[in-house]
């Protein structure tokens, strides 16, 4: 039985500390957002949330988030370490709407594992998988039962969170992979972050194109990397062909599984799915690819 099994057989809970939120408002924020984000933000509800992503011109992922909406103001929820880059990419179309984009703090953030359904006028449900929510709150009233509620339930760490995000395929941006990588080849097509529907948004010409009409060689596959604590994120992943080492794809993201081994979500030409895999630290290291199923068929 692997950790996300486990986890599924109990409720349990994590404080995510490692997110915050922007703040967008304006009078045409809606429409501003929807000319930037992949998202459909005018099928938004009140207090629920949804995946999404900000692109280049070139298609390629500056940020992932979730947009969720309180009292009509638009929230981005995103990792600490991205806001600074998203700020910074949405601020060069924010002043044509007269769009503010902010950091706040005033969210209580935690992340539901189990089948632990809370439902409540002001509180934020943003779904993860079948099996996973995050909630939010920003009155204290309501951060208190929160806190009550969830010290009941078992708690798990935000590394855990973070494997069962990996387990699910879902992954992050970093600082060091902004702008690397399109969103079909880190499966944003199959977790809705991708509106075909909307019209148009910054980057959704070379999108469309790939999801209607392109052969997409580079997708996202799991493994196992043992016999390794930390690698960064985007470096190369080799394999030996014609007893020459190329690249073949790229580590999306990564997280401690147990004791000396990571698991990983990685980009990989399909074409090379059957070649011993490897990634350079010090020396060759090799990854155990957990299926060879494509993720995105």
């Amino acid at each position: 039985m692997n950790r996300q099994d486990d986890n599924k057989k109990r409720e349990s809970t994590v404080r995510l500390n490692f997110l915050t939120t922007l703040s967008i408002q304006g009078k045409e924020v809606s429409r501003f957002l929807q000319g930037q984000l992949t998202c459909d933000v005018l099928q938004l509800e009140n207090n629920h949330g949804h995946f999404g992503a900000h692109c280049t011109p070139q298609g390629r992922v500056i940020f992932l988030f979730y947009i969720f909406k309180e009292s009509d103001e638009f929230y981005l929820l995103l990792p600490k370490v991205m806001a600074p880059i998203a700020i910074q990419a949405l601020k060069k179309y924010a002043a044509f709407y007269a769009a503010d984009i902010t950091i706040v703090d005033k969210f209580m953030i935690y992340g539901v594992s189990g089948h632990l359904l809370l439902v409540h006028p002001h509180l934020i449900r943003i779904p993860i998988d079948s099996n996973r929510f995050i909630y939010l709150s920003s009155l204290s009233q309501e951060q208190a039962l929160l806190e009550k509620l969830f010290s009941e339930k078992t708690e798990i760490k935000e590394t855990d969170w973070h494997l069962l995000n990996l387990e699910a395929c879902i992954p992050s941006i970093y600082p060091e992979t902004s702008r690397q990588f399109l969103p079909h080849e880190i499966n944003l097509q199959h977790l809705t972050a991708l509106s075909f529907s909307k019209g148009c948004y910054t980057g959704q010409e070379i999108i469309a194109r790939m999801h209607y009409r392109g052969k997409l060689k580079m997708q996202l596959y799991q493994a196992v990397i043992p016999d390794c604590t930390e690698v960064k994120h985007g470096i190369p992943v080799h394999a030996v062909v014609n007893e020459k080492a190329i690249v073949v794809g790229n580590i999306v993201d990564s997280v401690i599984q147990k004791e000396h081994s990571l698991y990983a979500l990685f980009t990989l030409n399909k074409n090379y799915i059957k070649e011993p895999l490897f990634i350079l630290i010090d020396h060759p290291v090799y990854l155990n690819l957990i299926t060879e199923r494509d993720l995105n068929p």
